[in-house]
């Protein structure tokens, strides 16, 4: 069970565990489960968002993260491939791929205390039809918001 606040054309979402939120479109559905949300256009959407969270003991270096878990990749990526951008205290490394048809973006975000994992996958083809809107999402994730799930 989501928690959703509407507002115009998007909702706000909070994490079962009040890490995160962010907005979304409002024709968009999340799902939530123990260990993942997932958000997708049920009816116009090409691909998925898939996001985790996890309370970190320390900061951590969203980049090293990253590129840490993007190891297994034929060439593994550089560091230079990794955009990073700073939002105040909130970290956002960054890093798309097309494999095999498919076209991947993942996004790490931190904070003192939270490491967020992000990721939008579709078909190559698809990539421009939603990713503004995917975009526009990740950018919208707050870590330890001022909202609630009440």
């Amino acid at each position: 069970m989501s928690q959703r606040r509407t507002s115009g054309s998007s909702q706000a979402f909070v994490s079962r565990e009040g890490w995160y939120s962010l907005r979304h479109p409002i024709e968009w559905t999340v799902e939530e489960d123990e260990t993942c949300v997932e958000l997708c256009d049920p009816d116009q959407g090409v691909g998925a968002l898939h996001i985790s969270a996890y309370h970190t003991p320390a900061p951590v270096d969203p980049r090293v993260e990253l590129l840490g878990d993007l190891s297994d990749y034929t060439p593994p990526p550089k560091a230079d491939d990794v955009v990073v951008n700073l939002e105040g205290a909130k970290r956002i490394a960054s890093f798309e791929s097309v494999r095999n048809g498919s076209f991947q973006k993942t996004w790490y975000i931190s904070d003192k205390s939270y490491l967020v994992m992000v990721t939008y996958d579709c078909a190559e083809e698809n990539k421009h039809k939603e990713l503004e809107k995917v975009e526009n999402i990740v950018r919208s994730i707050e870590l330890e918001p001022r909202i609630s799930r009440n």
